[in-house]
C-alpha cells in the first residue's frame, strides 16, 4: 500500500511532462497579431494623442465644432513642423529641444486664442501635458521617494 502511495506523485509528474512534451510540437493556436505600419507597440501615434487631447479639451471646455476644427488645424501644423524638425540632422540636441519648445509654446498660444475668455480661464488652470511613460525629468524626485542612504 505504501508503495502505491509513493507511486502516485511520480505517475502524475510523468503525465504532466508527457503532455508538455507532446504540446511543444504543436503550432500556436493563433498567430500573434501583425503590427500595423508605424505601430510602436503600445505607444499611441501622434494622431491618436491629438485625438485624445482634443476629446479631453472638448470635455473640459465644451468646445464647439468650429473650435475643434481650428484646434485640429493648429495641431496638424505642429505635427508637420515636428516631423520636419526630427528630419533636420544639422541641429544639435539642445537646439532641437529649444525649437521643439518654441513650436509647443506657439501651439499653446494659438489654441488659447481660439477660446472664449471663460474657456481661457479653464484652459490656463489645466495641468501641463504629462510626459508619457518617460518618468520624471532628470533631477526630479517624487515627494515620497526615500532619501539616499547616509554614509
Amino acid at each position: 500500500m505504501k508503495n502505491q502511495i509513493k507511486f502516485i506523485p511520480v505517475l502524475a509528474f510523468a503525465a504532466v511532462a508527457a503532455v508538455s512534451f507532446l504540446r511543444a510540437d504543436e503550432p500556436p493556436a493563433t498567430p500573434p497579431p501583425a503590427a500595423a505600419p508605424g505601430d510602436n507597440g503600445n505607444r499611441p501615434s501622434p494622431a491618436q494623442m491629438a485625438e485624445h487631447r482634443l476629446k479631453f479639451l472638448t470635455e473640459k471646455l465644451t468646445l464647439t465644432a468650429a473650435e475643434q476644427t481650428q484646434i485640429k488645424a493648429i495641431w496638424a501644423n505642429d505635427m508637420v513642423q515636428m516631423k520636419a524638425l526630427r528630419a533636420d540632422t544639422s541641429l544639435s540636441h539642445e537646439d532641437m529641444r529649444a525649437k521643439r519648445m518654441e513650436i509647443m509654446a506657439a501651439s499653446h498660444t494659438q489654441v488659447r486664442a481660439v477660446l472664449t475668455p471663460a474657456q481661457q480661464q479653464i484652459f490656463d488652470a489645466l495641468p501641463p501635458e504629462p510626459r508619457g511613460h518617460r518618468g520624471p525629468p532628470p533631477g526630479d524626485k517624487p515627494a515620497d521617494a526615500p532619501a539616499p542612504p547616509q554614509q
